[in-house]
């Protein structure tokens, strides 16, 4: 029999190492000539184009075989199965190439993206063995991670909100399309939003009371636009509707005419003034409706309003000015730039509201709301960490098999023996499941944050059965776990079937060494739901069952950096198996079903102090604009107990967009958010010693003449800027020898 392989293959001619692992050995026939090929990493540097080879012993026999190659790329976009997979064939002939390589075509980018992986897998073999299936590429991003860039979109859109006649979604654009952003990468994501088409209209004489208290207003048509699409039913100005309806019916009457004689058919609308809510001859008449197809319009007095608010308060005061490009429609109308500053202090647990959750009352079947969630594929080779990082046996699917609501207002993740289509990194797999992942579309910063839930119960063995509701830091793309942190509300594994965990993992404190607390409940948890939480504020976590604290955790209770006091994402998974999880029962019962009523967020109000500016828009197309961060005034407009202290940029918690006159197209694109530091001085002074005083200089390493001989620990921190004189200085964080230094980031 023949024997095929897939092997990893190099780009550059650099590739990582990978050790034979025995456990992992293919089935070789003993008298192929294929030699065995490990499961090591391929490592494709700078973005350039590689490839994965397939290696394969041809007999000395006429016939021609045929392997499928299914190219799985990352679940992180967000797509479904069906467009995360790729067929194409290999063919291998007697007499011909004993080595086909599947290219993988990629392309260089100027955007941060962490690591992407592409995992390839054999299957469908045709009068062949396979051997080796599965390799893996991983493409190293070139780019830097960039703090100041706050939104690039090319995760999509899920973090803003939107208020008023507003929609939002991330548009692909690629670089040949006319309206591509100049200078951008080959394919880019940028925010498109629909907003109010601004539209002209005459207020037939005075907005006030007048005879029987009704107002025509004509809506026009013009060259661009045909005011005969809108839907009369949707039109208010102010609070009032169309005063004239069908008596009969109830419905509003549509009168249309040429009230101004341009060869056009207009609008004309009547309403009651009274109903309006406006004083006598307002300064700004808020007229809007919208069209048969749904597009909004607007004279003026839109509350049409997008932004994003960061899960945290970010530290600005280094920020010179808020730059993005601008899709401009050149209508001349303004646009409001919001900041959110600082915040009263969180009035804690007792002063929480809910501001988050999945009710999961969807109808039965429903696959989990993609607004809140994103399926992670694989056994995990596609985050570089095969079984997970804990060698679990299942595979995760998007399949609503595997995750769907059943209609009584739970999300059912089920664990299901596979069918034997799936490769893992062990051979066919053996299970089925789901991990969903709200990281880019539901981000939390302390809070209450908790699920009532149901672990799976069917039958009497549970051993294997790994269920858990945890969070990871929203920076692990850049800082890998367990740098990033993570934080388990809630796991159980069947093994111990009376006992639920709630756990930290950090640097230094990490897997079987983590910091956690166990509850035991004295029965099988999977008796009946129960509810978990984490009250989490700074530098504290505290977890509860049903309301009972059964742990928490402090800086001081952990032998590493506490990692907890920035963004984290959410977490649902029903895993089998693993280190934690434990050999499979042998009796286990399938398929098994984790049961979440719901996930619910708590915290406290928004208070940020509000601050705005604007600028024109009054240019057409692409447009770069920067804004001094000191063009921001105090708003009109402040939430109740908004702190009055100036613009701090200590504690930003959000920017957005407004557009009470709507613009010109009804629509807006923009991307590339940023904040701008000012440049670096040239010739900087750090200290002229004109005070007199070095009292922010720190000796070291002997005494304050400049002795040699200093120990490591008295050396500055790694990452901090110093400037630094002395024998064996040299302003870094290494080969201190003795000298002095001081802190000019705090100078």
């Amino acid at each position: 029999m023949t024997n095929l392989q897939l092997r990893d293959t190099t780009a550059n001619g650099r590739a990582r190492a990978a050790a034979l692992d025995p456990g992992h050995r293919p089935d070789v026939t003993p008298a192929s000539t294929v030699e065995y090929l490990s499961h090591g990493r391929v490592l494709i540097l700078g973005e350039e184009s590689g490839g994965l080879a397939v290696k394969g012993h041809i007999p000395e026999r006429d016939g021609i075989w045929i392997a499928l190659m299914i190219l799985e790329f990352m679940a992180k976009s967000g797509k479904s199965m069906d467009e995360l997979i790729q067929e194409g064939k290999l063919t291998f002939t007697n007499g011909g190439p004993t080595q086909l390589t599947f290219p993988i075509e990629t392309f260089d980018d100027t955007k941060f993206e962490g690591e992407e992986r592409i995992v390839l897998r054999l299957s469908n073999p045709v009068d062949v063995k396979l051997g080796s299936s599965q390799a893996r590429a991983l493409i190293v991003d070139n780019d830097p991670f960039s703090p100041y860039l706050l939104d690039d979109f090319e995760q999509g859109a899920f973090l803003w909100e939107t208020r008023g006649p507003v929609e939002i979604d991330a548009l692909r654009l690629e670089s040949g399309d006319p309206e591509a952003r100049p200078g951008q990468d080959a394919v880019e994501n940028v925010l498109d939003a629909i907003v109010p088409r601004n539209v002209d209209i005459v207020v037939q004489g005075r907005l006030c009371g007048r005879g029987n208290g009704v107002v025509p207003v004509n809506l026009l048509s013009t060259a661009d636009f045909d005011a005969t699409t809108v839907d009369h039913t949707t039109v208010t100005l102010g609070d009032a509707g169309e005063a004239h309806v069908d008596k009969k019916t109830g419905e509003a009457q549509r009168h249309v005419e040429d009230v101004n004689g341009d060869g056009l058919d207009d609008l004309i609308f009547h309403f009651r003034f009274a109903e309006t809510g406006l004083p006598c001859d307002p300064a700004e008449v808020p007229f809007n409706g919208a069209t048969f197809a749904s597009q909004p319009i607007t004279a003026g007095g839109s509350e049409a309003m997008f932004g994003r608010d960061f899960a945290i308060g970010e530290d600005w005061t280094s920020t010179e000015s808020l730059s993005f490009w601008y899709y401009g429609s050149g209508g001349g109308e303004d646009v409001t730039v919001t900041l959110k500053d600082n915040r009263a202090p969180d009035p804690g647990s007792n002063g929480w509201n809910l501001v988050w959750s999945d009710e999961f009352d969807e109808p039965a079947g429903t696959p989990p709301n993609p607004d809140n969630w994103t399926h992670e594929i694989g056994d995990g080779a596609l985050n570089g960490i095969e079984g997970w990082g804990n060698s679990e046996l299942q595979y995760y699917t998007d399949n609503p098999n595997n995750s769907a609501t059943d209609g009584n207002g739970n999300l059912v993740i089920t664990l299901r023996e596979a069918d034997g289509i799936q490769q893992c990194f062990y051979g066919t797999c053996e299970y089925t499941s789901a991990r969903l992942i709200s990281w880019h579309k539901a981000e939390f910063a302390y809070g209450r944050i908790e699920a009532r839930l149901q672990v799976p119960g069917a039958g009497t063995d549970f051993r294997g059965l790994w269920p858990a509701f945890w969070s990871l830091g929203t920076d692990i793309s850049y800082n890998p776990w367990p740098g990033a942190g993570e934080i388990d509300i809630m796991e159980w594994v069947g093994r111990l079937p009376n006992e639920i965990f709630g756990t930290v993992h950090g640097p230094g404190y990490s897997g079987g060494d983590s910091f956690g607390g166990i509850y035991d409940f004295s029965a099988p948890v999977s008796s009946d739901y129960h509810t978990f939480t984490i009250e989490w504020e700074p530098d504290l976590i505290v977890w509860y069952v049903d309301g009972i604290e059964y742990h928490r955790a402090t800086p001081g209770d952990v032998p590493g950096p506490w990692v907890y006091n920035k963004p984290f994402f959410l977490l649902l998974n029903f895993a089998i198996g693993g280190n934690f999880g434990g050999p499979v029962g042998e009796v286990v019962q399938f398929p098994q079903e984790y049961l979440l009523d719901y996930v619910r967020v708590y915290q406290g109000p928004d208070t940020a102090e509000r601050f705005e500016t604007s600028f024109t828009d009054d240019f057409v197309g692409w447009q770069e604009v920067t804004i001094p961060v000191s063009e921001f005034v105090r708003s009109a407009d402040q939430p109740a107990g908004a702190p009055d202290d100036g613009l701090n940029l200590d504690e930003v918690w959000g920017y957005g967009f407004a557009l009470p006159d709507g613009n010109a197209a009804g629509e807006v694109r923009i991307d590339l958010v940023r904040r701008d530091m000012p440049p670096p001085p040239l010739n900087p002074v750090f200290d002229d010693f004109e005070d007199g005083d070095a009292g922010d200089w720190v000796f070291f390493g002997g005494n304050e003449a400049g002795g040699g001989g200093g120990a490591a620990n008295d050396r500055p921190a790694e990452g901090n800027w110093y400037f630094s004189t002395g024998w064996g200085g040299n302003g870094s964080a290494s080969s201190f020898y003795g000298g002095a230094f001081r802190n000019v980031q705090t100078a």
